[in-house]
């Protein structure tokens, strides 16, 4: 896939034309500083064939003659001033102390536009779109996925190719990919070091994504019970609350009659998978923490609109897996009795290598 990457970032972006902006800034500040000075001095009455009368110059003349005792002080101002509309020019030291005024000024109004102009290049947005955002990739939706500001990677979702496509095009340096419905960037564009970090985010293995991980033992209706090795405790419900308070117990061990860990496996649509405890005849939630609070419900009748309890089966690598939640963007974690999904928010194809407590064998009932 061809993709258009230069090889800065978007702050550096700004930066770099704020710094080209100081030095042109600069440049034309400093060139243009000398003659204005001059053409000011020649304006108030000091010109080349003397002080014009009744002229600002006049009273300065006056006035300092006067404060003087009768004469200019010589190396004054007035008395440069007197030189400047002779001459036409500004002496070595006006001169460079005008330029370097000059200058800075220059600088700093010419560098302040260019970065502004970048600046509004890099944040346009097509006119006319407000499209949804999103805190991951989505399937079955076309995307483009954008970096606002240092590692802030957005995703915004679109209803078909000419919306994504349009948006796509519709900005200038910003970075940013182009993603189909299955989660292939198709085009990348803007400026470069983003684009790494944008990849991070969207990149999808074939075993971490809604329609990717299916394990022999995922089927509709089967028993299983989740088990942490990290902490050597089942998941289970007790009423309402889900929790690991039945005990360290080996993943072979599991007596046969711990029903409070059994959780029967819900296909619930999309490449999502719901999990039911027969025993308290409640679905397994994922809010703040892990609950059964969404209230009794047969493992046939999981309403349409429970986001909560649905969950994508990510492989976690050596026969482990995971269990993320799309709706809140958090992954299930146990933690010593705790269970809940406090580990921060990541996507479920950004489960980190160290994260322990979110892994789980499986063991199937008949």
């Amino acid at each position: 896939m061809a993709e258009a990457e230069a090889d800065t970032d978007t702050n550096g972006a700004v930066a770099a034309a704020v710094v080209g902006g100081v030095a042109v800034g600069g440049a034309v500040g400093g060139a243009a500083a000398v003659p204005v000075v001059v053409t000011g001095v020649h304006f108030i009455g000091f010109g080349t064939g003397g002080i014009g009368a009744s002229t600002w110059a006049a009273s300065i003349m006056s006035a300092e003659a006067i404060a003087g005792g009768g004469g200019v002080a010589a190396g004054g101002w007035t008395a440069t001033l007197q030189s400047i509309g002779a001459t036409g020019a500004l002496s070595a030291g006006a001169g460079s102390a005008v330029i370097a005024v000059g200058a800075l000024a220059g600088a700093a109004s010419t560098g302040l536009v260019a970065g502004y102009f970048v600046y509004k290049l890099i944040t346009h947005k097509p006119d006319g779109q407000t499209p949804e955002k999103t805190e991951g990739t989505e399937q079955g939706r076309w995307m483009v996925v954008t970096e606002e500001g240092w590692g802030n990677v957005v995703f915004y979702l679109f209803n078909s190719e000419e919306e994504a496509t349009r948006y796509f095009d519709g900005m200038f340096i910003r970075a940013r990919a182009l993603l189909d419905p299955f989660g292939r960037g198709l085009r990348s564009a803007g400026l470069g070091r983003t684009m790494p970090t944008i990849r991070a985010h969207y990149r999808h293995s074939p075993h971490n994504s809604k329609v990717g991980f299916a394990p022999a033992w995922l089927t509709d209706g089967c028993v299983i019970v989740l088990h942490s090795p990290a902490h050597n405790r089942f998941i289970r419900m007790d009423g309402e609350q889900v929790n690991a308070q039945g005990g360290q117990m080996d993943f072979e061990d599991i007596p046969n009659d711990w029903r409070a860990e059994r959780f029967t496996v819900v296909a619930a649509g999309n490449g999502e998978f719901a999990f039911h405890s027969t025993h308290e005849n409640r679905f397994l939630r994922l809010m703040g923490d892990e609950d059964g609070g969404g209230g009794i419900q047969d493992a046939d009748a999981l309403p349409e609109d429970w986001g909560s309890e649905r969950f994508v089966v990510v492989d976690a690598g050596d026969g482990l897996i995971a269990l993320h939640s799309s709706s809140h963007n958090r992954f299930v974690r146990l933690c010593g009795q705790d269970v809940n999904a406090k580990g921060s928010r990541k996507d479920a194809v950004s489960l980190p290598d160290a994260w322990d407590s979110e892994r789980f064998q499986v063991k199937i009932f008949p």
